[in-house]
């Protein structure tokens, strides 16, 4: 009896992972046909359907949970009638991500030339570029952040390399992945290894990286944003002290109807600082880029990302729980 119960669990987990994977090839096909019949529309019709699109959904379905990171950052500062325009203004930016990725990938580097305005944006990120070493260029989820990588592949001086998050989808990752790789903009994941990522710096190339998030399974430590405790990735400074790679951070920011590049001056690390300190003196000033434009242009943001949803007791708890075993293991040896 149990050996059939067993066959029969056994069959319906299969029949299920079966469905599921069913269920992401429809999904990835209409994506898929979708895209080909969207990217061809005239860009100011194309702009226009996902701004009903997703200007209508998406404020149903993520509105609340925006406005509650909104208010949580900033609390009283915003008048309610300012947090709705912060909040329209954001859906609407989310609208245009989508229309801008699609016409790119379909007219090429023409039309991203054509969103930005003409400015000293560019001609400082080649400057940077054409000096010795690598560079990490670092960004956040501001304005379109995917147009600006493609910006920076299309006129900078070195080649590019993105480093992103894997879609769980293979079908879906690759129709993302098609977009950057339009203008040769390769990618490398998180579980790319670190050597493969720092290969990149050592031939003295560009890695394009939006780490304005929180995400837990990472290393980072605690700096202020926005008033608050956030928990930041260390990669892009843990590789700077690695390599001597320079840090720029850069923004493509909405003007209107279109963007304006903007890039800071370089965040040099001191290889010789004692290491932990400079990691944080590091993390702390690309965060802290990001804070300021947040602060100015709240509208440009994702609020739909909880920025401080890890606190600093349940990083304490996790290392704890790594070090327990050992700690245990050592005081028995001992």
């Amino acid at each position: 009896m149990g050996k059939r119960i067993a066959e029969h669990k056994s069959f319906l987990t299969r029949m299920q992972r079966r469905g599921r994977n069913a269920r992401r090839l429809v999904y990835a096909a209409l994506a898929w046909a979708a895209a080909w019949v969207l990217m061809r529309l005239p860009f100011p019709v194309l702009r226009a359907f996902c701004r009903v699109l997703v200007g209508g959904l998406a404020p149903r379905l993520h509105g609340r949970l925006a406005e509650q990171h909104l208010i949580a950052a900033f609390g009283s500062a915003l008048t309610p009638e300012r947090r709705r325009e912060v909040l329209r203004l954001m859906f609407r930016n989310m609208a245009d991500l989508p229309a801008e990725a699609l016409a790119a990938a379909y007219r090429g580097p023409d039309f991203v030339r054509s969103r930005f305005l003409p400015g000293p944006g560019i001609a400082k990120w080649r400057a940077l570029q054409a000096r010795e070493g690598g560079m990490i260029g670092l960004t956040g989820h501001i304005g379109n952040w995917e147009l600006l990588l493609q910006l920076c592949q299309i006129d900078g001086v070195r080649p590019v390399v993105a480093v992103a998050k894997r879609i769980p989808d293979p079908r879906l990752n690759r129709l993302v992945e098609r977009s950057g790789g339009a203008f040769g903009v390769p990618t490398l994941y998180g579980d790319s290894g670190v050597t493969a990522i720092a290969r990149v710096l050592a031939r003295g190339e560009t890695l394009g990286i939006v780490p304005d998030q929180d995400i837990d399974e990472i290393g980072g430590v605690f700096v202020e944003f926005l008033g608050r405790p956030a928990y930041t990735p260390i990669g892009p400074a843990r590789l700077a002290l690695a390599t001597g790679a320079t840090i720029v951070v850069a923004f493509a920011k909405r003007v209107g109807d279109r963007l304006e590049m903007i890039v800071h001056d370089p965040i040099e690390p001191d290889r010789g600082a004692p290491r932990d300190e400079e990691i944080v003196r590091l993390t702390r000033a690309w965060s802290a880029l990001v804070e300021d434009f947040v602060r100015e242009h709240p509208e440009q943001w994702m609020w739909l990302h909880d920025r401080w949803e890890t606190v600093p007791d349940e990083v304490a708890s996790r290392q704890v729980a790594r070090c327990g075993p050992q700690l245990t293991a050592a005081r028995r040896s001992g």
